[in-house]
């Protein structure tokens, strides 16, 4: 009904959206999201044409929003992955490849911000902007840095808005056709996306469809074990977050960051038609004269169709959620003791032996939370350090020999 209606009435509007952001969150990999993606859009167009709609039509109906991590190369080949893949099914289903290029919203996901050290987000604000516009991307959705711990100001906002600017005006991305064209790594690895997404895509359209695996549990399952071999790397910080699993800032006030968060509308105020006054066999029409009075979506949903069946929620996730924690639980501790868990570093021999652990063991005790104090082994105050009052541990620095 939608997609007739809008054909008619907004030629040059589309009304189905193909976004995979809440499995992504979930912990998929790019080539999974890839294969998500172009499945959804392939039943959405099934959907149209099974009810009318011509195929050129239908195609014009189809966008797709697309989360984006901060890895540059694998942004880049992903985007174009997915325009190889799309004009291969458009091109199959009989219509000219380029009739429709896939219309692309590359939008950050919330799986990579960070809710510590928050200035690091627009750094990933800009890999991201930047790799979008390199694989082509149509349009780009950003988040202000401080999305994750507050409500963003006008200057948070103002400064995720001038990123775009800045790669536009200062790397003159936007005047080169195709900035990752030629390159071999990139195409390479473009070639191995669209391999791997395509061989994903078929083994679903094997069992039925997106649909019916999503029914079925089957694209939860995948969504599961893909987050599981990915806290596994993050646990063992073989992947790593900038500013929260290396590198962290234990002395970053957050107080000055978090503006007073905004109180979600409990409701919205219903004018116009209420739920006693659509008909059941309202013309669209109807819908979207009551959706321009302020009809509460929940109110119009109810007329547009069966309800959707249920299904096992997928729990959207961030990669730093399980460290902030830790960082969350020194913060309680220091409002209870006035001071945070610490520990003693107790140096043996010379620079050159313990430097480079020194630094290590800082570093990963500052993941937990954890301050640390120094002391040489040969300084005569090291009893009245150990024996001195917030002292919760002791860790030894020293060579492999000692």
């Amino acid at each position: 009904m939608l997609a007739s209606w809008m054909s008619a009435n907004m030629p040059t509007m589309r009304s189905l959206l193909v976004d995979t952001s809440i499995f992504y969150e979930g912990g998929i990999s790019e080539t999974q999201d890839l294969a998500f993606s172009i499945s959804i859009a392939l039943e959405y167009m099934r959907a149209m044409t099974q009810n009318g709609l011509s195929l050129e039509k239908a195609l014009k109906q189809i966008s797709f929003k697309i989360p984006i991590g901060t890895n540059v190369f694998h942004t880049i080949a992903k985007l174009r992955a997915l325009r190889i893949m799309w004009a291969r099914i458009v091109e199959n289903c009989g219509a000219p490849a380029n009739l429709n290029p896939a219309l692309l919203d590359a939008s950050i996901s919330k799986r990579v911000l960070s809710g510590r050290d928050v200035s690091v987000n627009m750094l990933r604000a800009s890999c991201a902007c930047f790799s979008a516009v390199a694989g082509g991307a149509d349009t780009v959705t950003l988040f202000p840095h401080t999305q994750i711990v507050s409500a963003p100001s006008s200057s948070d906002r103002r400064i995720i808005r001038n990123i775009q600017n800045v790669l536009k005006h200062e790397s003159f991305i936007a005047n080169v056709a195709d900035p990752a064209g030629g390159s071999f790594y990139v195409e390479n690895l473009t070639d191995i996306f669209a391999q791997k997404s395509w061989e994903i895509f078929q083994l679903i359209e094997s069992k039925g469809g997106f649909s019916k695996q999503l029914l079925a549990g089957s694209i939860y399952a995948m969504v599961e074990k893909a987050w599981k071999v990915r806290k596994n790397n993050l646990d063992t910080r073989r992947d790593s977050v900038t500013g929260v699993s290396s590198f962290p800032d234990l002395y970053e006030n957050l107080e000055k960051i978090k503006a007073v968060v905004e109180k979600k509308l409990k409701s919205q105020s219903k004018t116009g038609l209420g739920s006693n006054d659509l008909a059941l066999d309202g013309s669209f029409d109807d819908l979207f004269k009551a959706a321009g009075q302020g009809t509460h979506l929940s109110v119009l949903a109810k007329f547009l169709g069966e309800r959707a069946k249920a299904i096992k929620p997928i729990q959207a996730r961030r990669l730093s959620e399980d460290f902030e924690r830790l960082r969350d639980n020194s913060d309680v501790w220091l409002n209870k003791k006035k001071r945070r868990p610490t520990g003693l570093i107790i140096r043996l021999g010379k620079p050159v032996d313990y430097n480079a652990r020194v630094v290590f063991a800082q570093n990963y005790m500052a993941v937990g939370g954890i301050e640390t104090q120094e002391i040489d082994m040969s300084n005569g105050d090291v009893e009245n350090a150990i024996n001195g009052q917030g002292i919760d541990f002791i860790i030894i620095c020293s060579s492999d020999r000692v």
